[in-house]
């Protein structure tokens, strides 16, 4: 099922269609939406100290029921949280999270260490035989890695290939998701080459996509690169129609769609910090 969203649409109808496919996901699960959150709020509140927001909640169980997902939140407005949540209650999965710098991967690791996560940074100058043994054996929930390692490094590209892999992966984060566009020529090309996600991970397996910095054009080409060729994406704030603009490549998907999509995301109660970007 693919959401269209074209520029009839009021920002409360694009936010509604986002909940429709919540909604039909929702449906599947035998009436467990309630005790799913339940019990993400409870393993929030021991492993961070604190209370998840409605909005991360909700972005946490459409990542658990398969569905694409797509955040755009200001910096420091918890959008990590929700691809974090699933591995406190899927404890036995493995979460590969894309990030363009080694210095936030190995920031990321010692934000899931102190949640309780078992978690790694792999990338060209910690990747060795130790390390590749200890991924074979599934030691570590959540791996911080590169588009680099993922797309073009032989080996650890054939461990995200494996079968023991595909059965026992919960998603795919391609955090700083503007760097698609904005990184993904020269200077990057590894970005550009994220369509071939799809060619090794299975369709059933979600992708999340988040940025704090995404205009409305880099959004439409990046989220091309998560939806069908013929699915247009929704901006929070917009209601036109956006059409993915050139230099997209082929989509990630080829036909399961569902995307959810957070709007109005509001900074946390206690956050004391300005925000230094919102879109």
């Amino acid at each position: 099922m693919s959401t269209v969203f074209n520029q009839t649409q009021t920002h409360a109808q694009e936010k509604n269609l986002s909940y429709r496919n919540l909604e039909r996901a929702r449906s599947r699960m035998d009436g467990q939406s309630d005790t799913l959150q339940q019990a993400l709020q409870h393993q929030c509140r021991e492993r961070c100290h604190h209370e998840a927001r409605e909005w991360q909640l909700d972005a946490a169980e459409a990542f658990l029921s398969g569905l694409d997902c797509t955040i755009l939140a200001g910096t420091g407005f918890g959008k990590s949280l929700p691809f974090t949540m699933p591995s406190f209650v899927k404890t036995d999965d493995v979460l590969i999270v894309l990030a363009p710098l080694n210095s936030l991967e190995e920031d990321q690791v010692r934000r899931c260490e102190k949640m309780g996560l078992s978690a790694i940074a792999v990338n060209h100058e910690t990747y060795s035989e130790d390390v590749h043994a200890s991924l074979l054996r599934r030691e570590y929930q959540v791996i911080y890695t590169s588009p680099e390692m993922a797309i073009e490094n032989l080996r650890f590209n054939g461990l995200l290939r494996s079968q023991d892999y595909h059965d026992r992966l919960n998603g795919v984060v391609v955090d700083e998701a503007h760097c698609i566009v904005q990184w993904g020529g020269y200077f990057r090309p590894a970005y550009s080459k994220l369509d071939k996600l799809r060619s090794f991970v299975p369709h059933h397996i979600p992708i999340y996509a988040t940025s704090a910095t995404m205009t409305p054009a880099v959004l439409a080409c990046t989220m091309a690169f998560a939806t069908s060729p013929k699915t247009l994406c929704g901006f929070p704030s917009l209601t036109e129609e956006r059409e993915c603009t050139k230099g997209c490549s082929r989509p990630i998907s080829q036909g399961r769609i569902e995307n959810f999509i957070c709007d109005k995301v509001e900074p946390p109660e206690d956050n004391n910090h300005p925000i230094k970007t919102l879109v």
